[in-house]
């Protein structure tokens, strides 16, 4: 990522560094960045660079998200509430700056998911309410729809991802904090090692007090003028 051995050296002290090759790739880019920090103690260790999910397959990511898209569903009830603003404050991030995921989705879904039930187009967790329903009645979809969605689970994965380049690491970095305790995820990361990931690898809309804390106000009402 430096360039070549002759200026490799001063790239390195100007924190010049190359990181096109992965920008398609976006929790390989998000690693990768961490660990390329100037910053020490902003670089993950080695135990922490394996709990990634970078390096999670297709299969496994997909069934991450629709488990955590299990989880998160009653996240709305009244004991539950500030972590449902906390993580919807992460939909500009996790969705794209204007918040809106229906835009970003082919028509043909659009209008089969005017058909089930109404979404909240601004939710994430309603996006992800989406995935999860497509992948598990994604043998009932008319055959056009699953066509355009594309097979499982590789390419009905990166239909999602390509839209929502940050909706992986979204997830990922919210189970950590807030689900660490609960078996659900540990076949997915080991909680007491993954949280230093948060830390490392989240957007500063996690780390930043008064960013999260503007964010979450957001968020809350936002939703409180829906209700």
């Amino acid at each position: 990522p430096y360039g070549e051995s002759f200026d490799r050296d001063g790239a390195i002290m100007k924190d010049a560094k190359n990181l096109v090759p992965v920008e398609g790739m976006p929790c390989a880019l998000n690693l990768i960045s961490a660990m390329l920090s100037t910053e020490a103690e902003n670089r993950p260790t080695s135990e922490e660079v394996l709990e990634h999910p970078m390096w999670w397959s297709a299969h496994q990511r997909l069934a991450f998200l629709t488990d955590f898209s299990d989880r998160i569903e009653v996240l709305n009830r009244a004991k539950h509430t500030s972590q449902y603003h906390e993580l919807e404050s992460l939909g500009p991030w996790a969705i794209g700056d204007d918040g809106e995921w229906w835009t970003r989705l082919d028509p043909l879904l659009v209008e089969n998911l005017l058909k089930v039930r109404k979404y909240d187009t601004r939710s994430l967790r309603d996006l992800l309410r989406v995935l999860r329903n497509k992948h598990v009645h994604y043998r009932e979809l008319p055959v056009d729809l699953q066509k355009c969605l594309g097979g499982l689970p590789d390419k009905f994965l990166d239909y999602f991802e390509s839209r929502f380049p940050n909706l992986l690491m979204a997830c990922f970095l919210f189970a950590v904090k807030c689900f660490s305790d609960e078996s659900t995820f540990d076949k997915y990361f080991n909680a007491g090692i993954a949280k230093g990931l948060v830390k490392i690898c989240a957007p500063s809309v996690m780390k930043d007090d008064a960013l999260r804390d503007a964010a979450i106000l957001v968020a809350k009402e936002r939703i409180e003028a829906q209700e």
